[in-house]
């Protein structure tokens, strides 16, 4: 009995050792992330362009089914195009935020998302993939690549 006690002991410290080394980002890490996310939503449905842009780093790019953009000034520019067409009254909301840390300075952040009050008055589903890179102690948006999908 005390050889399987010491087993499950054992076995529970690499475990816990193993979870501790691979964790990469902390829950402020997340956080600071899903502040900036939810920061680009209430933007994008102010219609706020410069805002949106101003969530990026200086150097990010974005791309769209409507082009890629590099630095802030294209990346607003996208986004002013998108609200003087179908989008100009539209609303934005996400479903299923997916946050992976791939190393403890750079995370990926899966949104899907649902637009709607289009022109058409459809709805529009789209993947967003986002890249953040922590530079000088803080978060920053620095790839974004959105899909439509069916």
């Amino acid at each position: 009995m005390r050889q399987v006690v010491l087993v499950f002991v054992s076995a529970a410290l690499v475990v816990t050792t193993a979870y501790m080394q691979t964790r990469l980002g902390t829950p402020a890490d997340e956080r600071a992330i899903q502040d900036n996310r939810e920061a680009h939503d209430v933007a994008w449905n102010k219609h706020d362009a410069k805002t949106l842009a101003a969530l990026f780093a200086p150097d990010a790019d974005r791309a769209t089914v409507n082009g890629w953009f590099s630095g802030r000034a294209e990346i607003e520019r996208g986004y002013s195009n998108t609200f003087t067409g179908a989008f100009k009254d539209a609303t934005i909301t996400n479903e299923s935020p997916r946050l992976r840390f791939l190393t403890a300075d750079v995370a990926m952040l899966d949104v899907e998302n649902v637009v709607t009050g289009t022109a058409g008055g459809g709805k529009v589903r789209n993947h967003s993939t986002s890249i953040y890179v922590k530079r000088n102690g803080e978060w920053t948006l620095v790839a974004n690549r959105l899909i439509r999908m069916p």
